[in-house]
């Protein structure tokens, strides 16, 4: 099944005028490009890294135990994607779309989640050493187990539904909490607070 479309055609053109960007083909299946449709892609096991999949569309892709070190998926989707197991060492997801994202196991050690919506995600077991998840969205995630060591959390939010690892403090980590008792709408008035301090993450979520 081929998913290269007009998007990537005018690119190839590009391509041959200067463009300079590189577009990936896994033979026989995907083209792997910037805001490629890649929606229930089987890509278990892949070894993506080097490639630029930015605004991306990966909602119910299965890509458990990928290898997607230093993969450019900043603004991507990945809406109840598979990636228990997989390798996102130092994977650019700024301000990515996890929302019930199957992260179990992955390893995420020094990647870039600043802004990133991982409303519940689940992390159990996943290393996230180093990680910088300033703004993120943590309401509802599994972070069991999970490795935080050296992560940036500041202005994080969660909720009394996120769990977090055993010994771990969210308060001391610069943490904001969500209250039960708020609409989610007014986490606009959070995200104004983390906007202030770290420099707008959350400017790309709209509730």
């Amino acid at each position: 099944m081929s998913h290269i479309g007009a998007p990537l055609a005018l690119c190839v053109a590009l391509t041959v005028l200067g463009c300079g960007r590189t577009y990936t083909q896994i033979p026989g299946k995907y083209a792997l490009h910037p805001w490629a449709d890649l929606q229930g892609a089987e890509l278990a096991g892949a070894s993506l890294s080097g490639t630029s999949l930015e605004g991306a569309d990966l909602t119910g892709a299965h890509l458990s135990g990928a290898i997607m070190t230093g993969v450019v998926l900043r603004h991507a989707s990945f809406y109840t994607t598979d990636l228990t197991n997989a390798d996102l060492s130092g994977a650019d997801l700024l301000r990515a779309n996890l929302f019930r994202a199957d992260m179990a196991g992955a390893v995420l050690r020094g990647a870039d989640l600043r802004g990133a919506n991982l409303q519940h995600a689940d992390l159990r077991r996943a290393d996230l050493t180093s990680a910088d998840m300033r703004g993120a969205l943590l309401i509802g995630a599994d972070l069991r187990q999970a490795s935080l060591a050296d992560a940036d959390l500041r202005r994080a939010v969660f909720n009394f539904e996120t769990v977090l690892p055993a010994e771990f403090d969210p308060v001391a980590s610069g943490m904001v909490y969500w209250r039960i008792d708020e609409r989610i709408l007014d986490t606009h008035r959070v995200r104004r607070q983390a906007d202030a301090v770290d420099g707008g993450y959350w400017s790309h979520w709209r509730y």
